[in-house]
């Protein structure tokens, strides 16, 4: 049989050969022309008749077809990974052999798409991709990659030794690097060849503290978040992972060498934080390792008394969108699937607009509070999220910050003795983290700190342990601290102060404050605090407070001009280089609460001035606090002169019921008590909808002729249907405002904020409902206009600005007093109102 002849291989664009002349790497790029099945075709065989088989490996990327030889293998490398933002080009000493299915590196990095690491044993890859221009491009690599990575580890090693070899002996600071090199090289072979190399290495080598068995099964993404000094829950490999191989090998390490020199890692990764805590007192990690230990601890303490107070519908507060992202994809993914090509599925996926009857369907399923949450009260989460199906931390804190009434606004201690007990360990945990400044969770743990020593009756305690995460904060400079990664229990430790200095009494509050220089020297804390005592309308102790905090910067009240204007009080404060803080608030709150002082006066002593006069200061203050709608914006920002107005709706609702309290009921004040019910019950539709519908009795009762009930009654359907949500009431107050008042001024206003209050009920085809009859009854006004635009597109909320920005506030406000009712109330009432209807 004549010999088979072959065209000879074409020279490779790079080679690399080892000390024996042994190729490592041979690499050939070349394009072809033709179409790409044909290519494929002609490659493949070439190279299997070559090589005397078939391919053992075949896979689809995007636009490219991948054949493997050998047991070569490619590993994908997460392109919203850190190493992924470092790759330079084919060759990197620290993440190893790299190959693009373009070849084009840095356009990779623009359209962000995959990169590959070449791993595992001897082998022949072959890309073959489609070019833009039509031409096929084809890369042939020829690897023995377990060789590669050795060599490559081993030149690493030796420059990491030289690097080291000054530093101190028990300076452990370095030891991510060699970590991440050894971890590296597992990934490329195997843990155990990787150990038998390092072995080899630091037999000879000048430096023996770093030598582990620990880091060839320790997964890199904890590397990077150790090395960070952060703690996160998602390298913490339990009972219930998603990844059972990567515990498995972390077990069997330990059960082997239980006393390796850094254990306490792989301890770590299981969650057994105090044997890892205990393991090396002198580890380059005991600031995280004590984190993590008294945040587990705190985590079991809270869930079980969240589930000893709570109510039976609160789960509902945690119903808030987490990533099922896993950090470990980047390390454990190697492509060995069949036409693998879901990289890109918007491709086989293509977006196609809904129709309106899906639309309605999604509306009519969906739940209320989905996707949004009051983070007035939050602290962050901290990469805490659990795989184990129980709450977070943060989810339990911002719990019992956020419903303080299941505790009765009280310690947690007060409710439960043993509470101290169960928590005097985690102290303990927390005060260590604050030893090390540099720790990124320093913060965190200040706060807990606090949290926990208010919530153990330790109120003096409690406003010092908060201190250093509010120093943090002021210590970071101004033009840093936007992007500043480690800041994020600042803000909260200065509201928690704010809270608990609003339960003492103003002098020991404001004594507490100046005497701590850290608390006296921030301006968010006299905000808070002095903001605590507004909202309780203690007008006389805010002017007092406000006149301590200004005197501690420097600043005389009586010196400033008389107003409320930001930005009048903005350029004021650029005088004393303070502006861009909160003592612009401070100012405002006490000239807010001088002015509304001295309108109380007035109104206790209505016989000093005119009814006519009267009138008009109360109608000017109640507005200027009411700023509540579009048209208010408008008359805000076009208004001459320097009289400002202000969204303030507690203290405008306050002066209207204030001055109805205080004024006679006599003819001269009429129609300013009528104006003045008129004002409350539109601005407690928003602010406290819950009490529009005994404001509405009170002035039923003293004006039952006024021509302004019917808009009180939308008013109230507004707040019953869109705000609470309590279609059942609204039902009610809608029929009883078209039974008295047929032929009212705000009758089109009710049916309009029906047909959203179903909407957002999620019941559409009762909004369809609604919507038809608005167009029939008012055919040629705005109401029909966006009852039309509705039955079209009954999703587009933000395109009916006028009408649907409602349901964002009443998402907030339901939020915040917990009033969900719409589910029971429809079940229970459904029949009934569908009837009323029609």
């Amino acid at each position: 049989m004549a010999k088979r002849q072959h065209q000879p291989a074409p020279l490779p664009d790079n080679l690399i050969k080892d000390s024996d002349n042994k190729i490592l790497y041979a690499y050939k790029i070349n394009k072809e022309e033709g179409g790409f099945e044909q290519v494929l075709k002609k490659i493949s065989t070439t190279a299997a008749a070559s090589l005397g088989e078939e391919a053992s490996k075949k896979f689809t990327l995007k636009d490219a077809k991948v054949l493997i030889w050998g047991d070569a293998k490619l590993e994908k490398i997460a392109t919203s990974s850190e190493e992924y933002d470092e790759i330079k080009g084919r060759f990197e000493q620290k993440y190893g052999l790299l190959i693009s299915p373009n070849d084009n590196f840095k356009g990779s990095d623009d359209d962000r798409r995959p990169v590959y690491r070449v791993v595992g044993g001897d082998g022949l890859i072959i890309i073959i991709s489609q070019e833009s221009r039509g031409q096929i491009l084809v890369q042939r690599a020829m690897v023995a990659a377990g060789t590669l990575a050795e060599r490559n580890f081993e030149s690493q090693a030796r420059q990491f030794f030289e690097a080291d070899r000054t530093a101190p002996s028990d300076d452990l600071s370095k030891w991510s690097e060699i970590a991440f090199m050894v971890r590296r090289l597992a990934l490329n072979t195997t843990p155990d060849k990787a150990n038998r190399i390092v072995d080899e290495i630091f037999r000879s080598a000048p430096i023996k503290k770093y030598h582990s068995h620990a880091w060839a099964v320790l997964p890199t993404s904890v590397i990077n978040h150790l090395k960070m000094g952060t703690y996160r829950a998602v390298d913490v490999f339990g009972e219930k992972t998603e990844f059972p191989e990567i515990r498995d090998q972390i077990m069997r390490q330990l059960k082997l060498e239980p006393g390796d020199n850094f254990s306490e890692f792989l301890l770590y990764s299981l969650g057994r934080f105090r044997e890892a805590l205990e393991a090396h007192p002198g580890s380059p990690i005991h600031s995280v390792l004590a984190y993590s230990l008294g945040h587990s601890m705190l985590r079991g303490v809270l869930t079980n008394t969240y589930k000893r107070l709570s109510k039976s519908d609160d789960d509902e507060i945690f119903s808030i969108y987490s990533s099922n992202y896993s950090y470990l994809a980047e390390v454990t993914y190697n492509i060995n699937i069949e036409n693998e090509d879901s990289y890109y599925p918007e491709d086989k996926h293509p977006y196609k607009e809904p129709t309106i009857e899906e639309k309605y369907k999604t509306l009519a399923t969906r739940s209320f509070f989905d996707g949004y949450y009051n983070y007035a009260l939050t602290i962050p989460d901290s990469q805490n999220e659990y795989r184990d199906g129980g709450l977070s931390l943060s989810q339990c804190v911002n719990y019992f910050n956020q419903f303080p009434e299941r505790y009765d606004s009280k310690p947690l201690c007060r409710n439960d003795p043993s509470f101290i007990s169960h928590t005097n360990d985690i102290l303990k945990h927390f005060k260590e983290v604050l030893k090390d400044q540099k720790s990124p969770h320093f913060d965190d743990a200040s706060y807990l700190l606090g949290w926990l020593e208010y919530h153990r009756g330790n109120i003096g305690t409690a406003l010092e342990s908060f201190e250093p995460a509010i120093k943090f904060m002021k210590d970071i400079p101004s033009e840093e601290l936007e992007n500043y990664d480690h800041n994020d229990y600042s803000l909260p430790a200065i509201h928690q102060v704010a809270r608990i200095l609003g339960t003492l009494s103003p002098e020991d509050a404001f004594s507490r404050v100046q005497k701590s220089k850290v608390l006296s020297g921030e301006p968010d804390v006299w905000n808070s605090v002095l903001t605590s005592f507004y909202h309780a309308h203690q007008y006389r102790t805010v002017m007092d407070g406000a006149k301590r905090a200004l005197d501690t910067f420097g600043i005389k009240i009586e010196s400033l001009p008389v107003t409320t204007d930001p930005k009048r009080i903005e350029a004021i404060l650029k005088k004393f280089h303070l502006e861009m803080t909160s003592l612009g608030d401070v100012i405002y709150l006490y000239h807010s609460s001088r002015e509304i002082g001295q309108i109380e006066d007035m109104l206790k002593n209505p016989g000093d001035r005119s009814p006519s006069a009267i009138s008009a200061k109360v109608k000017e203050i109640v507005v200027k606090y009411a700023l509540t709608d579009e048209s208010d914006f408008e008359k805000k920002s076009s208004r001459q002169g320097p009289t400002p107005k202000h969204k303030d709706l507690r203290q405008s609702i306050y002066i209207a019921r204030r001055s109805l309290d205080l004024l006679p009921k006599t003819p001269d004040y009429s129609k300013l008590r009528q104006w003045l019910y008129y004002k409350q019950i539109r601005l407690l539709a928003q602010f406290d909808p819950i009490k529009v519908a005994a404001a509405n009795l009170e002035f039923g009762k003293e004006f039952p002729s006024s021509p302004l009930l019917d808009d009180v009654l939308a008013e109230q359907i507004f707040a019953e249907s869109v705000i609470v949500g309590d279609m059942a009431k609204a039902v009610t107050t809608f029929d009883a405002l078209r039974r008295d008042h047929p032929r009212g001024n705000a009758i089109d206003n009710a049916y309009s904020w029906m047909a959203i209050g179903w909407t957002c009920a999620g019941q559409p085809a009762k909004a369809r409902q609604i919507d038809k009859e608005i167009i029939r009854l008012f055919l040629f006004t705005r109401h029909a206009r966006y009852a039309r635009e509705r039955i079209q597109n009954p999703s587009a909320c933000e395109a009916l600005y006028e009408l649907f920005k409602w349901e964002l506030e009443a998402m907030n406000w339901r939020q915040r007093n917990r009033i969900d009712i719409i589910q029971s109330t429809l079940k229970a009432n459904d029949s009934s109102s569908a009837e009323k209807l029609r």
